[in-house]
């Protein structure tokens, strides 16, 4: 048999690449289409993922996968519940002030609207009826409540249906908000659920499911392939863990900074920052904006302007730093714009499940770049390249 002709029995190599190309869209478009479904099961698989490695660490010291799921699973849960009981009624209190306190700012700012309407309204009724040549006993037929009251009457009596229409209208719409509201709470709570239960399962069945896709693997493309999955979940877990572990950091430090600096809402805007932290940018700039507003509202707000910035300079320029050189690899370093762009794109194609999807894609589109796309160009550009 000629070495150049096919073996037979096998399709052609490009069929052979054509085939995984094409399911892998498929299934990322079904994804795509069923993200609302999928958004629980991909969060639990997140999880799942983070806490493999200390499963590993467990089975190294005798204990069994599932005691060890269970184990870790219960710790989990415990710490989650801790966290809800001692910071959930704080957050809560400190939330709805602020929203009494901003509705009356708004309420304050519509009283004084309508009141200098009114005024502008009184005084333009008094300067017509001060008119010239009116006569002075026409006040005494004149309707009780003035003539603004009269002209609503007439308007009620002229378009009573119209009245009627709005205001069943307003409780029509009231009723579907308050529906619309338990229904979004219900979804929520489905949602909890489903992301405990698949957790659990995904924890236990975990180096099952890897085995399952590395025997779908091809023999000849195995081994090239372990080595840039084996960098990919380097790059991915190193980099979720680093920025859980800073997530954590920063929202103590925010905490307690803004609670030292004195102002109001320091543990909602610490703990807010704590979760933007994420996202190196937005974990600053964000929580900044009204930790600074409310410093200036202080009794001594150059002091607690002073501490806002010292505590926010502590996270950029302390914490940041020490979690990049001891925590991130060199490797597995992504710039905050890569990070921001990635959850633009994948927030605008698929809401929150592209959310989740956008920085583990991000890195891993960076080292299937640098591995596929980088040589190739290097040789053209060096001359190595075919004609």
């Amino acid at each position: 048999m000629n070495s150049a002709e096919p073996e037979r029995g096998r399709p052609p190599r490009k069929l052979r690449w054509a085939v995984p190309a094409a399911a892998a869209v498929l299934i990322l478009a079904a994804a795509v289409l069923l993200r609302r479904v999928l958004t629980p099961v991909l969060v639990a698989f997140i999880l799942a993922y983070l806490a493999d490695p200390a499963l590993g660490w467990l089975e190294r010291h005798g204990l069994r996968r599932g005691i060890a799921t269970a184990l870790l699973y219960a710790v989990c849960l415990a710490a989650l519940a801790a966290a809800a009981v001692f910071l959930g009624p704080r957050i809560g209190r400190q939330t709805r002030r602020l929203y009494r306190e901003a509705a009356g700012l708004a309420r304050d700012y519509g009283s004084g609207m309508l009141d200098a309407e009114a005024t502008e309204a009184a005084a333009g009724s008094a300067a017509e009826n001060a008119r010239p040549g009116q006569a002075a006993g026409d006040a005494d037929g004149a309707p009780p409540g003035g003539p603004w009251a009269q002209r609503a009457r007439e308007y009620v009596a002229r378009n009573a249906d119209r009245v009627a229409s709005r205001v069943a209208a307003l409780a029509v719409a009231v009723a579907r908000n308050a529906a619309r509201g338990l229904s979004n709470a219900a979804n929520i709570a489905l949602g909890v659920i489903l992301v405990l239960i698949f957790t659990f399962f995904f924890m236990l069945h975990f180096r099952d499911l890897v085995a399952a896709v590395d025997a779908c693997i091809p023999a000849a493309y195995r081994a090239r392939t372990r080595d840039i999955v084996r960098r990919a979940d380097r790059a991915v877990s190193n980099f979720f863990r680093g920025r859980l572990l800073i997530c954590l950091v920063a929202g103590v430090v925010y905490v307690a900074g803004l609670r030292l600096s004195g102002i109001d809402f320091w543990l909602l805007i610490g703990v807010a920052g704590g979760v933007l932290s994420f996202v190196p940018i937005l974990g600053v700039v964000l929580p900044l904006i009204p930790a600074g507003a409310f410093a200036l509202l202080t009794e001594h707000p150059w002091a607690s302007v002073a501490g806002v910035l010292l505590t926010f300079g502590a996270v950029q320029w302390v914490v940041e730093p020490l979690a990049g050189t001891l925590i991130l690899s060199r490797e597995v370093r992504m710039h905050p714009a890569l990070i921001l762009l990635a959850l633009l794109i994948g927030g605008a194609l698929a809401g929150a499940f592209g959310l989740l999807l956008a920085v583990p894609a991000a890195a891993v589109l960076r080292i299937l770049w640098r591995e596929f796309v980088m040589p190739p160009l290097r040789d053209m550009a060096e001359g190595r390249g075919g004609a």
